[in-house]
């Protein structure tokens, strides 16, 4: 009996290195899989006879909230990829992946959109707005919703700009928010009695799984973070990508903290199901 056979494999780097995510793709088509489609960071493959393929990742242009036109951006930059001979397959995050079995095809114009002033002026409102929130007083239960209150005042910004600043800085922007909201808060909340009077009063059955969320919760926010800075960083130095990268170079360090993100993503929704639900 035939029929085809997919599979599904872990990518070896993040959606924000396009030319090690290329090469392995290429790796992958030489061994007889080809790709046809992506979610996070997973993708799908379709057993085929091995070929030597090309891919490459475009950044597309972001979906705006306001914006109705018919093609979008988006839509527009893949049809004038797919004229040059490059056949459209799928996303990931902010890019789009190409393939082209001619290696005679034009090169795709590939070079990341620089950051706008607004990006480096949004990132200063909230830098001042974290170190406020993180030198809020928490007396008592009365400051502790005053900095709420703040904290969401100064999120504010976030639902309007959305249409005009990169995504990278969104992210930045919401984690960096939300740890200065949540940090100090279960700081003074746990020390407020001392740690080891909280520990013998409450019990170790208690204080450890809390003590496991925090780290659960800390680990999510630096990994998301971590990743868009990276890119954020990236973008004030555009240029070219080099596609012949080891994407093999840091895969298992890629795979083991997304592992570990995952896992920590399961503790944290499955800890506050327990607490609203039993």
């Amino acid at each position: 009996m035939g029929g085809t056979k997919n599979i599904v494999r872990m990518a070896p780097c993040s959606g924000y290195e396009p030319e090690r995510m290329a090469g392995w793709l290429e790796f992958m088509a030489q061994r007889g899989y080809r790709l046809v489609k992506t979610w996070g960071c997973f993708a799908k493959f379709q057993k085929a006879a091995p070929q030597k393929l090309q891919y490459r990742l475009c950044e597309l242009p972001e979906e705006r909230l306001f914006n109705d036109r018919s093609p979008s951006d988006a839509e527009e930059l893949i049809a004038i990829c797919q004229a040059g001979g490059w056949q459209y397959l799928c996303k990931r995050g902010m890019f789009g992946i190409f393939v082209a079995e001619d290696e005679t095809v034009p090169e795709l114009e590939t070079e990341r959109r620089p950051l706008y002033k607004r990006n480096i002026i949004f990132l200063l409102y909230i830098l001042l707005a974290s170190v406020l929130l993180w030198l809020w007083p928490i007396a008592d239960y009365g400051d502790l919703l005053k900095r709420l209150v703040v904290g969401c005042i100064l999120w504010l910004p976030l639902a309007f700009l959305t249409h005009v600043l990169s995504r990278d800085a969104i992210q930045i922007g919401i984690q960096a928010i939300f740890l200065s909201m949540l940090i100090p808060t279960l700081a003074s909340t746990a020390f407020a009695n001392g740690l080891m009077d909280t520990w013998n009063m409450v019990g170790s059955q208690e204080v450890i799984p809390v003590i496991l969320l925090l780290l659960c919760a800390l680990y999510v926010i630096c990994y998301l973070v971590a990743g868009a800075l990276r890119n954020f960083l990236k973008r004030l130095h555009p240029k070219l990508p080099e596609y012949n990268q080891d994407w093999r170079s840091g895969a298992l360090r890629y795979r083991v903290t997304t592992i570990l993100c995952m896992v920590s993503y399961c503790f944290i929704f499955g800890f506050v199901f327990l607490i609203f639900f039993y």
